[in-house]
């Protein structure tokens, strides 16, 4: 073995340990959720083919569809808004027309398809809070 064969082992186990840290690829917002002075406070960015919400700088949930996303940050902005300072969301033509086109293909207007989004989470919460009936059948 060569002098050289140790340094060179060493220098190609220190480059093989090293860790590249690759930043994740920019998520441009497509809607925003706002507080009483502007300030943005969480929003619904596009990362591929899914619509994520973000609180805080942190990826909260992803939905493929446009109009579950707009629901869910308006339902963020009931459940985060404290009393005397709501919180309201602004979405961007992007994701307000692709919502739109998601209701249509249902036959309903964006405003219709919201709300029946939103009273079928009221009854799947409402299924959750009930207590399981009890076997008869024992």
């Amino acid at each position: 073995m060569s002098i050289n064969s140790k340094a060179r082992r060493d220098a190609r186990r220190k480059q093989q340990t090293k860790t590249v840290t690759a930043r994740p690829a920019p998520m441009p917002a497509h809607a925003h959720l706002l507080d009483a002075e502007g300030r943005v406070v969480g929003g619904i960015a596009r990362s591929g083919s899914d619509w994520a919400l973000v609180l805080g700088g942190q990826v909260i949930t992803t939905t493929d569809s446009p109009a579950m996303a707009i629901a869910v940050l308006e339902r963020a902005a009931i459940a985060r808004g404290a009393p005397g300072s709501p919180l309201r969301t602004r979405c961007n033509d992007v994701l307000r027309d692709a919502a739109v086109a998601e209701a249509a293909e249902s036959g309903q207007t964006l405003e219709s398809y919201l709300a029946a989004l939103e009273a079928e989470r009221i009854e799947h919460l409402q299924k959750k809070q009930q207590p399981p009936n009890p076997d008869t059948t024992h």
